[in-house]
């Protein structure tokens, strides 16, 4: 019932809120269209974080709790390493990759 009236003003806000971000990115950056950017956000989270949570507890229940905190941790870190599905989400959605000499000292700076 209420998911028919929040689901697309939640989906409406995420868009522009993506697009405003767009307009401080860098040029040569992807900006993909309003329904690109939602199912992005989708993909992030039950395509990636679900399934994560899903497969790391499979893996405490099968091999026990140390053996599979252990699997399950290096799991998320190949999910999560460059290459990985959500770094692939995350550039298709437009997150440039931060270097630490970009990052400067974490101080708000102003332009």
């Amino acid at each position: 019932g209420m998911g028919v009236v929040l689901l697309p003003v939640l989906f409406t806000a995420l868009v522009r809120w993506q697009q405003q971000g767009y307009a401080l990115a860098a040029p040569g950056e992807p900006r993909p269209g309003a329904v690109a950017i939602v199912a992005l956000h989708l993909a992030l989270v039950f395509g990636a974080a679900l399934t994560l949570a899903v497969a790391v507890h499979g893996l405490i229940a099968n091999l026990g709790t140390v053996a599979g905190v252990a699997a399950g941790l290096a799991l998320v870190a190949a999910a999560l390493a460059p290459g990985g599905p959500v770094h692939r989400i995350a550039r298709a959605l437009g997150f440039a990759q931060v270097t630490r000499k970009e990052q400067g000292s974490g101080a708000f700076q102003p332009a």
